[in-house]
C-alpha cells in the first residue's frame, strides 16, 4: 500500500479510532485507578487548547515511552523474574489489546456480537508489532522525530481535536504525503486527499512546526486562528484537569459527562448514549502516575452511585486478579474503591518507577490504531 493510499485510509476511518480511543480511555478510567494528589503545588502545564468550550478533555505523556522503546531499556522496576519488562514486549501486548478493542468496536457499530475470547486478528489485518517498532525507529532517526505530549479534546458530535506535540518540522515531513494532498497553510501544510471541497466532517490532518492537528475539516481554520493566538483552557473550569496535567503524569482526562451528553441531545445523539447508572455520571475524572493514580465519578443521585459504588468494587476485584504476576502488580493489587459525599473514587498505588513503561503501552495502542498511516504499509 502507498504512503499516500495510507493515510487516505486512516483519515477516512479517524471516527473509528476515535471511538477505540474514548472506549480505551474509559476502561482505563474505571480499571487504573489510585490515591488523591499530593497537597504539594504542582506547575501548571501550558496547555494549547484549540477547541473552545471542549466537554473532554484528555492528556497523555509520550515522550518518556517513547525514549524506552527507541532504546530498548529495560524496565527500572520488575514484579518478578517471570515478567517481560522488555518495552518491545509490553508495546506489542498494548498493540494487540488495541487490535481487540477496535475489532469489537467496528462488531459493535455493525450491530455484531463478537465473543470475548475472539482473537485481534492476523497480522494482515492489526499489523506486526515488531515491524511497527522497526518502522518507528527509522521514521523517528530520518526527521529526528521525538513526541513530547498528546493532547484530545472534544465539544460534541463530530467536533474534535486531536495534538502530538514534539520535535515536528513540516519541511521534513512532506515528502510522506503526494504532493496533490498537501495544501500550504501560514504555518505548515495539511493533509486532505479529497482537496479544498472537502466535506465538512472529513478528517484532516495539519503539520505545523512543532505539533501534529488531527481535526475535522470544517474546523480547521478555527482551530489554527486559537492555536495562532496562544489559546488555553478556561483556567476556573478546567482547574483540576490543568493541575493533574500539570503532573506531567501518564495520563489525564477529566469529561463534563453532562455537558457532553446535553450537546450529543442536540444531535438527536444523547438519548441512551449511556446506560445507567453512568448517564448521572456528570463528571469523570482519571489520573494514572507514578506518584498516584485515581478515578473520581461525580454524581448527585443518590441511587446512581449506590450502583457505581458495587460496579467499582467488581472492577476492583477483577483488576487484581488480572494484574497479578504482571510488571503493575503492586499498583493493581491495591486497588480499591470508596465513596466520599457525591463521588465514587477507585484508588489504588501509582505507578512508580514502572510509569514510562506504562507509557509504551499508551504508544502499542496508538500504533496499532495508525499504523496503516505509516509510509509503506
Amino acid at each position: 500500500m502507498t504512503g499516500k493510499t495510507a493515510w487516505q485510509n486512516i483519515l477516512k476511518n479517524i471516527s473509528i479510532i476515535g471511538t477505540v480511543a474514548l472506549t480505551v480511555a474509559a476502561g482505563a478510567i474505571l480499571a487504573v485507578t489510585v490515591p488523591a494528589v499530593g497537597a504539594a503545588d504542582v506547575d501548571e502545564l501550558l496547555i494549547p487548547a484549540p477547541l473552545a468550550d471542549p466537554t473532554v478533555c484528555g492528556y497523555f505523556r509520550l515522550k518518556d515511552g517513547f525514549v524506552h522503546l527507541m532504546n530498548g531499556n529495560v524496565a527500572l522496576k520488575s514484579a518478578g523474574p517471570s515478567v517481560s519488562t522488555a518495552p518491545e514486549q509490553i508495546f506489542s501486548n498494548a498493540f494487540h489489546a488495541a487490535a481487540q478493542v477496535r475489532k469489537q468496536v467496528r462488531a459493535h457499530a455493525q450491530g455484531e456480537l463478537m465473543p470475548a475470547s475472539s482473537k485481534a486478528g492476523t497480522p494482515s489485518e492489526s499489523g506486526n508489532p515488531a515491524d511497527v517498532i522497526q518502522a518507528i525507529r527509522a521514521f523517528s532517526a530520518a526527521r529526528k522525530f521525538i513526541p513530547e505530549d498528546l493532547y484530545v479534546y472534544v465539544r460534541g458530535p463530530g467536533e474534535y481535536a486531536v495534538m502530538v506535540t514534539g520535535s515536528i518540522v513540516p519541511q521534513a515531513w512532506e515528502g510522506l504525503f503526494d504532493a496533490s494532498a498537501r495544501m500550504p497553510r501560514a504555518t505548515g501544510f495539511t493533509v486532505n486527499p479529497t482537496g479544498a471541497g472537502a466535506e465538512a466532517d472529513q478528517p484532516i490532518l495539519h503539520v505545523g512546526p512543532g505539533y501534529l492537528l488531527l481535526c475535522p475539516a470544517g474546523l480547521e481554520g478555527n482551530l489554527l486562528d486559537a492555536l495562532q493566538a496562544g489559546a488555553t483552557l478556561d483556567q476556573e473550569k478546567w482547574k483540576v484537569f490543568r493541575r493533574m496535567a500539570g503532573l506531567r503524569p501518564v495520563a489525564a482526562l477529566e469529561a463534563d459527562i453532562a455537558g457532553l451528553l446535553e450537546r450529543s441531545r442536540g444531535g438527536g445523539k444523547g438519548n441512551g448514549l449511556l446506560p445507567f447508572p453512568y448517564d448521572k455520571v456528570q463528571v469523570l475524572r482519571c489520573l494514572i502516575d507514578s506518584r498516584v493514580v485515581k478515578a473520581q465519578l461525580y454524581s448527585p443521585d443518590e441511587n446512581a452511585r449506590t450502583v457505581l459504588r458495587q460496579a467499582a468494587g467488581s472492577i476492583a476485584k477483577i483488576l487484581k486478579s488480572a494484574g497479578a504476576g504482571s510488571l503493575f502488580a503492586e499498583s493493581l493489587g491495591s486497588v480499591s474503591e470508596s465513596m466520599h459525599q457525591t463521588s465514587v473514587f477507585i484508588e489504588g498505588h501509582g505507578l512508580d518507577q514502572n510509569a514510562p513503561l506504562a507509557g509504551v503501552s499508551t504508544l502499542g495502542m496508538l500504533s496499532n490504531l495508525l499504523c496503516r498511516a505509516l509510509p509503506g504499509k
